[in-house]
């Protein structure tokens, strides 16, 4: 079933310094990323919409579309694009599909950092419950009203989000992802494999002169926007670590965390006694340098072979930690080593560094920064958008394309 974003006619529904995007092509936009899940509120993307025109606005300003190298690679593109759709009139040909399943929260684009932050908690009780061993039915069944489930997707990977992409490629058959974002929300997905299938579902060509005419703005203006991603630099390639830092005291109250975690390492050596002379020599450095240290020493002397395990544990993800730490639970006996013990701290409202979340830090930075700039954009070339219009815009998956 494809979703199709539509307005009751083909109205303006915005105008991005003078002009006109009408609800047709916004719902283009729509459609590439409504596929993914089946909650989706056109109103959610209209601010990376906006965002897209603004880039290829500022972009016609510079003349970048004047650019030889530009003029070159749209054409290319237009030339090979005509050559799929050729192809696919003539005759039908195997494509390799990628195959997995899905799981995913859906957030807003310009939600609150309590809605994420709270997301977030979720999907990591999710995530620990698939670790120790659930199903994705059972968590179906079990968050039905906040998760969409779908069980077996098959796409080519020309149609994946490069998120979705980037997590497919690393996955062996049958393993499962950490949680992780796209415009559309959270994600934990389980590779299936891939596959050939004689029929190939094509971009759909144009039909009418109208659509053409959609059809290659879309390409062209896509070309524009990534030549301005590629030049127009809003934050530096290595962010400032000072800034990270008093950007997370700023907002640290956000960053609370619904359950407890402990932040620290899980030790499994062969005794007690060695584990007290590991404790002593671990203490004398940061954090950070503890899997390095132990591992030389385990090599220099076979007495103090060991395994550890750095970072941060919520509670409920690691049953060493709940057992030694939080006092709850029992924890399995270690197939190599008879001792056990952890050392660090429990954090019971929220992270004490930033480091603890530099992700979700970094990310809230960039969209602040972003942000900004999206606004001093929105001055310069002025956006005016009729909220009249965009409540008329649906999304109805009663429609095939």
């Amino acid at each position: 079933m494809a979703c199709l974003a539509y307005g009751e006619n083909n109205e303006v529904l915005l105008r991005v310094n003078g002009e006109n995007v009408t609800t047709n092509e916004f719902g283009r936009y729509l459609k590439k990323y409504a596929a993914y899940h089946h909650r989706v509120k056109p109103q959610d993307y209209l601010s990376d919409f906006v965002l897209f025109k603004l880039k290829v606005t500022d972009a016609l300003m510079h003349r970048w579309d004047t650019l030889p190298d530009f003029k070159r690679q749209y054409m290319a593109l237009r030339e090979d694009l005509l050559k799929q759709n050729s192809k696919y009139q003539k005759s039908v040909e195997l494509e390799e599909k990628i195959g997995f399943s899905c799981l995913t929260l859906p957030l807003p684009q310009r939600g609150s950092k309590q809605e994420e932050a709270k997301a977030c908690a979720c999907m990591d009780s999710v995530y620990a419950f698939l670790r120790q061993g659930g199903s994705f039915d059972d968590i179906a069944a079990r968050w039905a009203e906040r998760i969409d489930y779908r069980k077996e997707v098959w796409e080519s990977e020309v149609c994946l989000l490069n998120e979705f992409k980037e997590q497919l490629s690393v996955l062996q058959v049958g393993n499962f992802s950490s949680p992780f974002f796209s415009p559309m929300g959270l994600h934990i997905i389980r590779f299936l494999g891939r596959k050939e299938g004689n029929v190939v579902t094509p971009v759909k060509y144009p039909q009418t002169e109208e659509e053409e005419t959609l059809y290659w703005k879309e390409i062209y203006d896509g070309l524009l926007a990534s030549y301005w991603d590629r030049r127009v630099k809003v934050l530096p390639d290595e962010l400032p670590q000072q800034e990270l830092e008093d950007y997370f005291y700023r907002n640290r109250k956000k960053y609370e965390w619904e359950f407890p975690h402990f932040k620290g390492a899980v030790v499994h050596c062969s005794n007690k006694k060695v584990a007290s002379k590991i404790k002593k020599r671990l203490k004398k450095l940061p954090m950070e340098q503890w899997a390095d240290e132990l591992s030389r020493w385990g090599k220099s002397d076979s007495i103090f072979r060991s395994e550890i395990e750095v970072g941060l544990f919520q509670i409920g993800t690691n049953a060493y930690v709940d057992k030694l730490s939080f006092k709850c639970g029992e924890y399995p006996v270690h197939p190599r080593y008879a001792y056990s013990f952890v050392m660090g701290k429990r954090l019971k409202k929220g992270p004490d560094s930033y480091r603890d979340v530099y992700d979700e830090v970094v990310k809230d930075f960039r969209k602040e920064k972003e942000t900004v700039f999206l606004e001093n954009l929105m001055q310069r070339f002025h956006v005016e958008i009729k909220q009249d219009v965009l409540k008329t815009v649906n999304c109805d998956r009663n429609n095939e394309e």
